[in-house]
C-alpha cells in the first residue's frame, strides 16, 4: 500500500502526463480527489469510490493514480474482479511504483482467492519491477514457505473435500502473537483485519497448509518463554 501523502505528491509533482482541461474543471477535480481522499481515510469506502469513478470518467486521459485508488476502494470493498481490473491495467503503467504496487496487490488477491501459484508469480513480478518491495518480499517468502504444487488428482480430491466443509468464520483463526504480527502485514497491504483474517483462514483449508498457525503458536511460545528467561536474571 503506497503512503497516501505519496499519492498526493506524485499527483502534484505533474509527473504524470496529462491533457490540458479548463480551469474550472480542473478545480472541481482537484476537489473530487481531495474530497475522495479523505472519504478513503475514513473508511467511506462507497463515497470515495463514487468520487474516484467520476474523477476518472470526467478526466480527458487515463489517470494512473486514479486507477491505482480505484483499485485500492474497490479491494476495500471486497469487489475483487472489478479490483482486479484497475490493478492489471496498471501493469502497463510508466512509473515502476505503480506497477510494483499492482503486482503486490495482484498477488493477494491471488492468495484470497486461494491460488498460491500465481500468487507467488505476482509478488516475485513486484520485487523484479522494485527489490526494495518489502510487502511482496515478505508475502512471497510467507507463500513459497508454506506452498507446495499438488498433483492434478489430489488437488481435485482437495476441491472435492473442501467444497462438504463448512465455510470458515471470519474470526475462526486461533489468534497468537506470530498471527497478530501477519495480520499487520496483510494490513500494511490494504486488508481490514477482517479480510486478514480471510485469508488466514484460507491458508487452513488451501495449498498452505494451517502448519501456518501451529508455527506461529510455536514461534511465539519460544519468545515468550525467552523473556521471561531474560526477566529471571
Amino acid at each position: 500500500m503506497i503512503a497516501w501523502q505519496l499519492i498526493t505528491w506524485l499527483w502534484w509533482a505533474g509527473g504524470l502526463s496529462r491533457q490540458p482541461l479548463p480551469i474550472s474543471q480542473v478545480s472541481q477535480l482537484n476537489q473530487a480527489r481531495q474530497d475522495a481522499g479523505v472519504a478513503y481515510r475514513a473508511g467511506q469506502y462507497q463515497r470515495a469510490l463514487s468520487l474516484y469513478t467520476y474523477v476518472s470518467e470526467v478526466s480527458n486521459a487515463p489517470d494512473p493514480v486514479v486507477q491505482l485508488n480505484l483499485g485500492h476502494t474497490y479491494f476495500q470493498l471486497r469487489q475483487y474482479s472489478k479490483a482486479t481490473q484497475q490493478y492489471t491495467r496498471l501493469q502497463q503503467a510508466d512509473l515502476p511504483l505503480l506497477r510494483t504496487v499492482a503486482a503486490t496487490q495482484l498477488g493477494v488477491i491471488a492468495c484470497i482467492r486461494r491460488d498460491s501459484s500465481t500468487a507467488l508469480v505476482l509478488f516475485r513480478q513486484a520485487l523484479l519491477i522494485d527489490f526494495t518491495n518489502e510487502p511482496a518480499r515478505r508475502n512471497f517468502e510467507l507463500v513459497k514457505r508454506y506452498y507446495t504444487p499438488k498433483p492434478a488428482k489430489a488437488r481435485q480430491m482437495a476441491t472435492q473435500q473442501a467444497a462438504t466443509l463448512p465455510a470458515p468464520a471470519a474470526g475462526r483463526v486461533e489468534r497468537s502473537t506470530r498471527q497478530d504480527d501477519l495480520l499487520r502485514r496483510f494490513r500494511q497491504l490494504n486488508m481490514t483485519e477482517e479480510q486478514a483474517l480471510q485469508l488466514l483462514n484460507a491458508m487452513q483449508h488451501d495449498d498452505m497448509p494451517y502448519a501456518l498457525t501451529r508455527s506461529a503458536q510455536r514461534s511465539s511460545t519460544k519468545q515468550k518463554n525467552e523473556k521471561q528467561n531474560e526477566n529471571s536474571w
